[in-house]
Formats: structure tokens, C-alpha cells, sequence
């Protein structure tokens, strides 16, 4: 044990002097490095809106084909889904302020509207979407008032109670989505992460 303990005493004078060219050759270099790259990257002008590509434009200069609807995809979608989709779109239909917002709304709407139309027992679920209408407003409005507050910087009791309406809002409409699908036996159903029993 004593042999051991005067052999690494004898040991530490060429491992300091290791170190010491450990230190000159790689950790100077390393640290200079990280400084200068850091000094780069504070001198890199930021990215300016106009170089970086326009959405508006590209749908602009994109051609619409005489085949088909340009830039849509079909997917299999519950019931349920649909309806929802829908009574957000009359929504925004009613309550969009721009009348270029509210056309776009109304294309898509219609189209829509157009499958629901398809649907040979929708007389089933009268009731649950005219509540999903209600919920969904109720949603909006809850939503309008919360970017209110926050713009005013009034994170207080009134912004926390409309946070917690939200998702309380929110698993209602997801209740009247699932009930939707049960009535008409869809094959697609939501799923939360959370336990419902638990709440």
C-alpha cells in the first residue's frame, strides 16, 4: 500500500506536466474556438421576412387543375369529426371579419355540408349537434376573452378561470363528438390521455 502511494507520488510530476500540454495543445484551442464561433453567431444578421418563402404567393402562382380541386385530400374522417368540423365553420362564417376569410369559410363549408348531406341518418344526432353548435361558441367566446386578457397582460383569477373553461369546454364537445359516433356506430372514434372515470 505504501509502495502504491510513493509510486503515484513519484507519478505526479510528469502528469502535471501532461496536463499542462493537454491544456496548451487542446483545451485553449477548444475554448478560443467556442468563443469565436459564439462572436460568429452574434454578428449572423437575422433572417429577414422577406427572404424567406411566401405562402400567399405560392398559392397565388400554383395552377388550379380543371380535374379536380387543387391542394385537397380526401380522408376517411368519423362522423362525429364531421359535425364538429361543421358548426366551427358556421362559427366563423357568422363571426369572421374579413369578407375574404368568410368566403374561403364558406368554400369549405359547403363542401362539407355537401358530404353531411350523404348521411342517411343524421336526423339521429339532431341534438347533439345543435349542442356542439353551442358548446363551440361557448369555446370561442371563452377563447376571445382569454387573447383579451393577455393582451392586456391580466394573468389573474378571471384568466385562470377562463384557462379551466377551455378544457372543460373542450371534453364536452369531445363527449358530444363521441355520442355522434355511437349513434351512428362509426367506425373512428377520439381518444383522450386522460382517465374520464377520474374526473
Amino acid at each position: 500500500m505504501l509502495h502504491n502511494y510513493q509510486s503515484l507520488r513519484s507519478a505526479q510530476g510528469p502528469l502535471r506536466s501532461l496536463f499542462g500540454i493537454f491544456q496548451a495543445v487542446v483545451s485553449k484551442p477548444t475554448v478560443d474556438g467556442i468563443r469565436d464561433s459564439r462572436k460568429q453567431r452574434r454578428r449572423l444578421p437575422s433572417a429577414s421576412t422577406t427572404d424567406l418563402p411566401s405562402c400567399q404567393k405560392a398559392r397565388q402562382e400554383t395552377p388550379m387543375t380543371s380535374s379536380a380541386v387543387s391542394g385537397l385530400v380526401h380522408v376517411p374522417a368519423s362522423v362525429g369529426e364531421l359535425v364538429d368540423k361543421i358548426t366551427i365553420l358556421r362559427i366563423k362564417a357568422q363571426r369572421l371579419a374579413s369578407e375574404t376569410k368568410r368566403a374561403n369559410v364558406a368554400r369549405e363549408l359547403a363542401a362539407l355540408e355537401e358530404e353531411a348531406a350523404k348521411l342517411e341518418d343524421r336526423e339521429r344526432f339532431v341534438v347533439e349537434e345543435r349542442e356542439l353548435q353551442r358548446v363551440n361558441e361557448e369555446l370561442w367566446d371563452v377563447e376571445e376573452h382569454l387573447r383579451a386578457h393577455e393582451a392586456r397582460g391580466d394573468f389573474g383569477p378571471t384568466f385562470i378561470a377562463l384557462a379551466r373553461r377551455v378544457y372543460i369546454t373542450n371534453d364536452e364537445r369531445a363527449r358530444l363528438k363521441a355520442c355522434i359516433n355511437d349513434r351512428v356506430g362509426s367506425l373512428f372514434r377520439e381518444e383522450k390521455s386522460y382517465d374520464e372515470s377520474s374526473r
